[in-house]
This record gives C-alpha cells, structure tokens and sequence, in this order.
C-alpha cells in the first residue's frame, strides 16, 4: 500500500525556464517537509508537459528525490539517484538529519 505524507503540490507552468525555477522551489519546500517526517523520500511525477505533482512518499527511501514519467514510453518508470533518467538534476540526496544552528 501506498501511503503518501501530508505534504502534495501540484504545479502547472508553460514556460520552460520559469519551470525549472518553480519546480526546484517546490522540490526545496518538500526536502523540509520529508525530513519533518522520517520514513517518507519526494516523488516527482510529470503527467503532462508542465504539470507535475511533488509529494511526500513511503515507497521513496528516506533522502531520496525519485522521479515518475507518466509521459515517457515506459511508463512508471521511476528514476532515482544515481540512474540515468531525463529529469536526472531532480534525482538526488537529502539529509533527513536536521542540522543544529
């Protein structure tokens, strides 16, 4: 089963350069929402060209971005860190350890 975190955001842009911008904001915002929720990793998924949905996942291992392309040919196909995928600068690490100021 399937459980996603309180954390989901969809967005839904046209313009290629002002989605990179957005999208990387909203990959940040839910960075700090996964590591408020352990046992939770973000998945992208594109389901059309500009329409993501950014979310909060159990089946992404804690501290990693995973990407779903519902667009692609192979469909769910989830690329995570260290694969070769089209969107790969959204597949990465994150530390789930807060850090002490």
């Amino acid at each position: 089963m399937v459980e996603t975190g309180s954390y989901m955001t969809t967005l839904k842009i046209d313009s290629r350069t002002a989605l990179e911008g957005e999208l990387d904001r909203i990959v940040n915002e839910a960075v700090q929402h996964a590591v408020a929720r352990p046992g939770h990793g973000i998945l992208v998924t594109r389901h059309a060209f500009g329409t993501f949905t950014v979310e909060l996942s159990n089946e992404v291992p804690q501290g990693t971005i995973a990407e779903l392309d519902m667009t692609s040919r192979l469909r769910n196909d989830i690329v995570k860190s260290g694969q070769t995928g089209s969107r790969g600068s959204l597949s990465r690490q994150f530390s789930s350890k807060r850090e002490k100021k």
